[in-house]
């Protein structure tokens, strides 16, 4: 698209046109256009960013957003951006000097505070996370996000401040409901900590009450979508397509529910030095989104038109899939995908890369239901917030991965929460093993990594493995009755 004629601002006023309408590629060639003219046009470059980073290409947008900096360096939200991108990359102590130079230059701005604090705590660095998280809460009380981001670093002790002073602000009413869940949710896990389980219960639920209401779900769908799921991907589909993927070996995919040893697995594999643990990633539907446009009927609809991808296909996705994670480490010789709900993806996964390794994490049901009943996920899906649809989903789930243990032609490793527990280092050879790499002795030192870990066990996998989450859910049993009769009830 060229350049209208006229001026770069009626261009510019077209480029931000465009990205409202969510005309991307449109977008991203008129911007380049701009810069071809112009190298040094802040809005164009902005933009440019941007769009990278919703089409997972943070390199581009670490180049936009540091042109940015260099052209203006007192813009602070130049810096933020800056931050964000170099955290996608996983850069993450890139990112952190950036949010704090943000920081400097915006001192008076919360948001920008909270989200240094929360890339302290990704880091390991709670020290300092713990103290900007209080300075936001000193000038925001009510902040619910600032709340639970330090009650998940700290563990209370009776009379601690910020206890009287999250039940004052919940008490009050006067903030959104977003808020108010991640306040009662705060409360929930204080209370636990005190050992108080019934009180911490009673928070747990009223958190996930005010945000069940929030969130679109449906259990029926998701029922389904399952039975949709495993009927498509029948033996047939399978002898028709074979091995026609990609036949790289270094992506590795980590799945299951969450809460269910996940995190550890992956920094136990991530502590191998020819292994780069990506944490969760957007590449795999972003790849199939992108490469499957135009070749498959509008009319048609996942997982049925599974049938109607051209066997060529298959290669292309796979081959894309991976030049997308080998931005993000190009010499390593595995590179870990823990987006865990690439589970029901499994079949994808295999026909776009045959030889990819996949991992999958379990643990007790009962223990995995109430972590994630007491948890306040960044990206809910909606059915954490209801015993009853918990359970449902858990089963779900379970139905899931018995079609893919039959369906899939190769097996795929799984990996117990408890025996990890229970045996780190035979697990852990295990799991290096399975990866067809060497053992390295930095595996059971996984809690001495310096890489961040950006999900709600940022604090569990700094510390040796222990077993005190084993059986948890029996500090609420007498609260447990329907998801006990969710989780025995067949889909």
């Amino acid at each position: 698209m060229e350049i209208p004629s006229g001026s770069i601002v009626n261009a510019l006023q077209q480029a931000r046109t465009l990205y409202d309408d969510g005309q991307y590629a449109e977008c991203e060639r008129l911007c380049r256009d701009i810069l071809r003219r112009d190298s040094d046009q802040p809005e164009a470059l902005s933009i440019l960013g941007y769009l990278a980073q919703r089409g997972a290409a943070p390199n581009v947008a670490i180049e936009c957003f540091q042109r940015l900096c260099d052209l203006q360096p007192d813009v602070p939200a130049h810096r933020g951006a800056l931050a964000s991108a170099l955290r996608q990359a996983g850069h993450h102590q890139e990112a952190l000097q950036a949010q704090a130079s943000y920081v400097e230059l915006a001192p008076d701005d919360t948001a920008a505070l909270q989200n240094l604090a929360l890339q302290y705590s990704e880091v390991g660095d709670f020290e300092r996370a713990r103290a900007s998280y209080e300075k936001v809460l000193a000038s925001m009380p009510s902040f619910g996000r600032a709340h639970y981001g330090l009650a998940l670093i700290k563990k209370f002790e009776p009379g601690d401040p910020q206890i009287s002073q999250m039940s004052a602000v919940l008490e009050s009413g006067d903030i959104e409901p977003a808020e108010r869940s991640r306040i009662a949710m705060s409360l929930g896990k204080a209370h636990e900590d005190l050992g108080d389980y019934d009180q911490a219960f009673a928070y747990y639920e009223l958190g996930n009450r005010i945000k069940r209401d929030l969130i679109s779900f449906d259990i029926d769908e998701e029922r389904s979508k399952t039975a949709r799921l495993i009927q498509s991907f029948s033996t047939e589909l399978l002898d028709k397509t074979g091995y026609a993927g990609c036949q790289s070996e270094v992506p590795v995919f980590i799945v299951g529910m969450p809460r269910s040893g996940s995190t550890l697995v992956e920094q136990i594999i991530a502590s191998h030095p020819e292994v780069h643990g990506a944490g969760e990633l957007p590449n795999l539907f972003q790849t199939i989104e992108r490469g499957l446009h135009g070749r498959i009927s509008p009319d048609r609809q996942f997982p049925e038109a599974v049938k109607d991808i051209p066997r060529v296909a298959w290669s292309e996705l796979g081959a894309a899939y991976l030049a997308s994670i080998q931005k993000l480490a190009p010499d390593a010789l595995r590179i870990v995908d823990k987006q865990l709900f690439n589970y029901p993806m499994l079949g994808i996964i295999h026909l776009m890369l045959p030889k990819a390794r996949i991992i999958h994490c379990t643990r007790d049901p009962l223990d995995t239901c109430v972590s994630c009943f007491t948890q306040s996920f960044g990206a809910e899906r909606g059915f954490t917030c209801d015993l009853s649809e918990l359970g449902a989903t858990y089963r779900l789930y379970q139905s899931v991965m018995a079609h893919w243990r039959k369906w899939l032609p190769d097996p795929m490793l799984e990996v117990a929460y408890e025996d990890l527990v229970a045996d780190p280092e035979t697990q852990a050879r295990r799991l290096i093993r399975f990866l067809g790499l060497e053992w390295n002795d930095a595996c059971l030192a996984f809690h001495h990594s310096d890489r961040a870990v950006v999900t709600s066990s940022l604090g569990q996998v700094r510390e040796p493995i222990y077993s005190s989450s084993i059986g948890r859910w029996r500090r609420f049993e007498s609260h447990l009755s329907r998801l006990q009769e969710a989780l025995a009830t067949d889909v």
